[in-house]
């Protein structure tokens, strides 16, 4: 769904006649590690009741992806289950690791009863444990030598959670109130509409007739704790002619019917009977969680949460008849209101409301902190990682057998910390304290942070340290600062996301969809207030300017309006998911993609055009052209090659052979779908138009969906069950709304990597720009986070210190990895590494021993010949005198593979001597003890001497002779 109107399109003339946002291109710390696939595959029980299996990848995000050498190394981590995208994924790194000899290692976590048949070299199989036990088992079981270590500190009472309980019941009696009238032929209507006591639920519908109309609601409200919300007005709702609103005291409301042409319009105003429940809340951040129930014959009810501003927090959901539940997260300190409406006509509702007001506790999000940001440490050292609530003997006793000197010690806002440190020193280890995201930060040397909310689900942590262990950025927790200021930030981001639905628009009469609208007084206000309170945040919190930032989240949990309002500034991508059990795959699969996709893939782009801009719009010299034509010429000009489809099956065969990339132009039906186009040609056109003259009406604008007999809508579930496995395809959509509700999550149960896409209604020719410019820099290898960041700053509003003055406020974002690049640029197929090509088991060798005694100071010179295929750690030479105590000598390396050593002997008469290589993992490789006699060696010595000296003497008597004959010549 696409929205373009006779006064959009004016605005759309305006905006263009000036030139666009002026920026250069910043690379922003392009890494110069290089990715490299482990021949590994990790497999975790899915844990509903604990945490457990979330902690127990933190201890193994070490292991299986690291850091080293100026390498990254990565391999997939999933959740013991059976849905799309586990299969696929696991379907796509099988088939590469067969290319190499099959997967070489699998690490099992729990009982794995979903994933079966997974052929592996080698099976390591760990019990799912309390995080203490289970991450000494992984680091007894896979490390045999590190020279650091890091200690998390973890704390099982941070889970506990203390909430008060409020009851409410009252009967709702009266019956619901209509009142109807039309306004005068005008293209600009303007009313109030009254309250009415005991009446809280409005709902407003407008028919214009044939005229096209927008009706807008202006909610004023006089609150004191308002900051100057919009310069004292709320709007709820707007851009739709079927709009409900919840009355609250101390707010009017006003609306006006814009039409064109001038038309008079019929207005039903509807009263829905209910009652208002004050809550007060103490704290921030805080959850309400709220239960209505109710009786009556024929009655139905429905329950709101409006936040101390004034606007819908949440509404409940349908559990079952007489049954709702409400649940709101991240709300902030105020006094809220729960209002009780009746949507039924007739019958009398008595209902009680069973409400339960918590805490979301801070230390949780601290702890939370401190682990996944302990992985991504011990993922940077390549180290192994602890989790330790307790101090425990046998922690040190692991710290010693792997030989560790140095450990790091996280505990973010935890009093724990000194004791824990004390005891470490007590144990004789260097230790180093980072007990504050600032710390962790400089330790890490990031350019950028992961975001996460534990508010609705606390297991967000594990995949979050996942994609930071990849690009070792920090990880923060919204929530878990002590500054109630940082709470703003999820509550905002809320708030903006609940007046995008409310103000959503129902163009092209789809009533029964929510298509977000981004007004333009939201923007202007709201998203830069957004952003200049995130950039505070994370300049308070990480001590330094963040320049990339990935949200790994549920767009509807941190809202897209945190992307929204920070691309362009910065660099911003999203890990999407419906759960984090869907995000970890699809963290793996982009973490994967530049290889796997390798299999699959080819130069090739498909493309399908039915709703696009036809003209070319000239900004200064020479002129841009942002048309199917033009976008053709750009693909056809690099090293790709285009195919272009408007019908399903043949979109759906140019896909499975192997496409990079998948451009869609046209209208997204408010998320729920495609507009597609048959016979199947290269683009759509209007009614009475061609393929060669697609634009019947000559507007420069070609909407093929009033081609009733060629255009027809696919809903998202019917493309759903056509497409199989995309092999990391990126997806790259024009449409309204194609960026919320299920789209992305299809593309992403199907394998897809990256996803751009708008979240709003978008608008014509800009739309077309956006397009044209983001698939310009990704066909010349650009990465997808600096190519995005710089296509929002050329053509849509940015809302950093230096805002653009863009009307159009796209709400495009990026769903996918910051660093991807298009196929086949950065993609390669290696063979992957082997663990023990990395974790080195073979022994080293030493290839020469020998000895010489030297008399002349009495001592005894070894040497020998050592090599290892990771380098050797130390050689050292053990000696006995006559049978008494064992010394050691470490060997000098004296280069070529050569170690040496020399001993005094100390008038012994028998000397035993071995030699021991040690690699840096700790494999020794020992010499057989070799006994020397020194009494023979000497005896040996003085026959030589005696047999030498004779010879010396008839030398001489020969060389005298000579020369006498010569003087006698």
């Amino acid at each position: 769904m696409l929205r373009i109107t006779k006064v959009s399109f004016l605005i759309i003339i305006l905006v263009c006649s000036f030139s666009a946002y002026s920026i250069s291109w910043t690379s922003y710390g392009d890494s110069a590690e290089t990715v490299l696939p482990l021949n590994v595959l990790t497999i975790i029980e899915n844990n509903e009741h604990s945490l457990w299996d979330e902690f127990a990848m933190l201890s193994l995000i070490p292991y299986v992806v690291f850091h080293e050498n100026n390498a990254v190394y990565v391999s997939p981590i999933v959740y013991d289950c059976n849905n799309l995208p586990t299969q696929y994924l696991l379907e796509d790194w099988l088939n590469y690791c067969s290319q190499y000899g099959g997967l070489d290692t699998l690490l099992t976590v729990g009982n794995i009863s979903h994933i079966h048949s997974m052929p592996a070299n080698h099976v390591i199989s760990f019990k799912l444990e309390d995080p203490l036990t289970f991450s000494l088992d992984v680091a007894e079981k896979l490390w045999t030598y590190s020279d650091e270590a890091v200690i998390a500190l973890i704390n099982e009472i941070a889970f506990n959670d203390s909430s008060s309980e409020i009851m409410f019941s009252g009967s709702l009696t009266s019956p619901v109130l209509e009142t109807e009238f039309d306004t005068p032929v005008t293209d600009l209507a303007s009313f109030t509409i009254d309250r009415i006591d005991g009446y809280p639920g409005c709902h407003l519908s407008v028919d214009s007739g044939d005229a096209f109309s927008i009706v807008e609601v202006l909610m004023r409200t006089k609150l004191g704790n308002v900051e100057q919300l919009f310069l004292e007005w709320l709007p709820h709702v707007g851009i739709k002619n079927d709009t409900f609103f919840i009355f609250v005291p101390g707010i009017s409301v006003s609306a006006a019917i814009k039409t064109y042409p001038k038309s008079s319009s019929h207005v039903k105003v509807t009263y829905f009977p209910g009652k208002i429940h004050y809550i007060l809340v103490n704290s921030s951040p805080s959850y309400i969680h709220a239960t209505l129930k109710w009786s009556g014959e024929n009655t139905s009810l429905k329950l709101y949460l409006i936040s101390p501003d004034g606007y819908i927090y949440s509404s409940s959901s349908e559990v079952s008849e007489g049954l709702h539940v409400l649940k709101a997260v991240g709300v902030k300190t105020g006094k809220w209101a729960l209002v009780v409406v009746k949507t039924s006509n007739y019958g009398i509702a008595n209902y009680t409301i069973e409400v339960s007001i918590g805490n979301h506790q801070r230390q949780l999000g601290c702890m939370l902190e401190t682990a996944a940001n302990a992985a991504v440490l011990a993922s940077k050292l390549h180290a192994p990682l602890i989790l330790a609530d307790i101090n425990s003997s046998r922690i040190i006793d692991e710290l010693r057998r792997l030989h560790v000197e140095k450990v790091y010690l996280l505990g973010i806002n935890d009093d724990r910390v000194v004791q824990f440190h004390e005891w470490l020193i007590n144990s004789g280890f260097i230790v180093e304290v980072l007990s504050s995201l600032k710390s962790i930060r400089e330790m890490l040397g990031a350019s950028g942070c992961t975001m996460f909310s534990y508010f609705e689900n606390p297991s967000e942590f594990a995949p979050a340290a996942l994609i930071s262990a990849f690009h070792n950025f920090t990880v923060l927790a919204l929530g878990s600062s002590h500054c109630e200021e940082h709470d703003d930030i999820y509550y905002i981001a809320k708030m903006i996301w609940g007046w995008l639905l409310h103000s959503s628009d129902t163009y092209h009469g789809h009533k029964e969809l929510i298509c977000p609208y981004p007004s333009y007084e939201i923007s202007s206000l709201w998203m830069t207030k957004l952003y200049d309170k995130t950039v505070e945040m994370l300049i308070d919190r990480l001590g330094f300017e963040v320049r990339k930032v990935i949200i790994s989240s549920s767009r509807y949990d941190i809202t897209a309006a945190l992307d929204r309002s920070l691309a362009g500034s910065l660099i911003v991508g999203r890990m999407i998911g419906l759960d984090h059990i869907s995000r970890t795959v699809f963290i793996s699969r982009n973490m994967l993609s530049r290889f796997i996709a390798t299999l699959n893939m080819r130069n090739m782009i498909s493309a399908t055009f039915t709703t696009y801009a036809k003209i070319n719009w000239s900004e200064g010299s020479p002129k841009i052209e942002y048309t199917p034509d033009s976008l053709k010429t750009l693909i056809e000009r690099s090293c790709y090659e285009l195919e272009a489809h408007t019908h399903l099956p043949n979109i759906v065969s140019s896909l499975e052979n192997g496409s990079c990339m998948w451009i869609y132009l046209g209208h997204g039906m408010g998320g729920s779908g495609f507009g597609f186009f048959k016979p199947d040609v290269w683009r759509g056109y209007e009614k009475g138009g061609s393929v060669e003259n697609p634009d019947a009406n000559f507007d420069g604008f070609v909407d093929s969906s009033d081609n009733e007999e060629h255009y027809y809508y696919c809903s998202i579930y019917d493309f759903n069950a056509s497409i199989g496995n995309l092999h990391s395809m990126v997806f790259i959509s024009y449409g309204c709304v194609s960026g919320a509700w299920e789209v992305p999550t299809i593309f992403l149960q199907h394998g897809a990597s990256a996803i751009m896409a708008s979240v709003t209604t978008a608008y014509a020719f800009f739309a077309d720009k956006v397009i044209y410019a983001m698939v310009k820099y990704m066909v010349i290898g650009k990465k997808f986070g600096e190519a995005f960041r710089y296509v929002i700053r050329e053509y849509c509003a940015v809302y950093g210190k230096k805002m653009s003055g863009f009307v159009y406020t796209s709400w495009y974002i990026l769903m996918g990895d910051i660093d991807l690049t298009l196929y086949p640029r950065g993609y390669s197929s290696c063979k992957p590494v082997l663990l023990s090509e990395v974790y080195d088991t073979e022994k080293p060798r030493i290839l020469q021993f020998s000895y010489r005694v030297i008399t002349e100071n009495n001592s005894l010179q070894i040497t020998v010949k050592a090599t290892d295929n990771k380098g050797i750690k130390t050689v050292v030479m053990y000696y006995s005198f006559d049978n008494s105590s064992w010394n050691k000598v470490e060997m000098q390396f004296i280069g070529n593979s050569t170690y040496t050593c020399t001993i005094k002997l100390n008038n012994a008469r028998t000397v035993y001597i071995y030699v021991e290589a040690v690699d840096f993992f700790l494999n020794v490789e020992r010499t057989a003890v070799k006994e020397i006699h020194l009494e023979s060696a000497y005896n040996l010595q003085l026959i030589l001497v005696i047999l030498f000296l004779p010879c010396i003497a008839i030398l001489v008597a020969v060389i005298v002779y000579r020369k006498c004959l010569c003087k006698v010549s």
